[in-house]
Parts: structure tokens; sequence; C-alpha cells
């Protein structure tokens, strides 16, 4: 996706519990651990400008009716030099989250030109190969699945390349589950 200083709506898939609670732990364990970011556990199905008039509650609200919970199979922990992809656990594509992904695009009024690879980062930063390495390495993921069972939209600054633009990010609208029941709530990344 093009960067732009223009703010971008992100649609995220959240991990069902127990996962959530694991994750939660782990991201907040290294972000502690390398004074980075303390974000929710998440998975960005779809990502592109924020465009007045859309509405993210209304396109949730209408894509959860159709799914169920989503299952995804780790393929493993990798590293990145790219901000957003530090150390991130990558998943197989299925037919379903595709599905989802692209269902997200369709109902978007412009396209972003986002690339969807199916990831879940543990920490945002600008760490060196051998420190993502020592990353991985520290990292003990005790499933080989993760359920997914809700999403939410958030709104971030057109560049995530800082913990200050990690720390920017709001919801858009609140925590939809699939299934198509009422929005819960708003999902927060403030640290407690």
């Amino acid at each position: 996706m093009k960067k732009t200083n223009s703010p971008i709506l992100a649609y995220w898939l959240l991990p069902a519990e127990p996962f959530a609670a694991y994750l939660t732990i782990l991201i907040r364990t290294l972000a502690e651990r390398f004074d980075a970011a303390i974000f929710a556990p998440h998975v960005t199905l779809y990502a592109g400008p924020e465009i007045v008039g859309d509405s993210p509650e209304r396109i949730l609200r209408e894509t959860t009716r159709k799914h169920s919970r989503i299952v995804l199979r780790k393929e493993g922990i990798r590293h990145s030099d790219q901000f957003t992809k530090t150390v991130y656990v990558e998943f197989e594509e299925t037919d379903e989250i595709i599905k989802l992904s692209e269902q997200l695009r369709q109902s978007y009024s412009h396209s972003s030109g986002y690339e969807f690879r199916p990831h879940l980062s543990l920490i945002y930063a600008s760490l060196k190969a051998v420190q993502r390495k020592e990353v991985i390495a520290s990292c003990f993921l005790p499933f080989s699945e993760i359920a997914f069972d809700q999403v939410t939209a958030m709104v971030a600054p057109g560049k995530t390349e800082s913990r200050a633009d990690v720390e920017a990010w709001k919801s858009a609208c609140g925590v939809h589950p699939f299934g198509g029941w009422k929005a819960r709530r708003r999902l927060s990344t403030k640290k407690n």
C-alpha cells in the first residue's frame, strides 16, 4: 500500500479467547522490553485512506453476518525491517480469510492497493536483525492455530513508522462479533 499523510482506515480481525489474552500479554511484554507501543493483537484484513461518507460500522455489520469464527494455521514467526512487520506470526491463507478481506475491499468506495498477507504483529519497533532474531527465539506460542471471532475498524496516521504513530491509532467503530451481533465495545490500544 502506498504511504500517504492522510489518515488510514484499517479493518482488523481480532483473536478469540484464550488466544487474545495470551497474545496481549506477549505483545505487552515485548513492548516493555524494547520500550515500544502496546497495541491489541490483530490481523489487518484491509486498509486504505479514510474516506468521508464510508461507514465502517455499516460495512462491518453487513460483513460479519456472513461469517463465523475463523481459524488460521500458524506458518511461523518471521521478522523484517518494515516497522509494521518487525516481528510477526505468519498464517497460511485460507479461502475464508481471503474472501473476508476481499469483501471488505469491495465495500470500500476507493481501492487502496492494499496487499493482504495474513499476519499478526507481535512488536512494532526499529530493531536490528540480531534483536529481531532474539525476539523470535524468546517467543513461545503454545498453539499451531489461532481462532478469530470478531472484527473492528481503526483509524491510523497515514504513516505508521514510530511508537507515537502506533499510539495515535483510535477506534473507528465498535467491535463486531461474527454472526451479526450488535457492536459491543470500542477497542482501546491505550496502556492500562
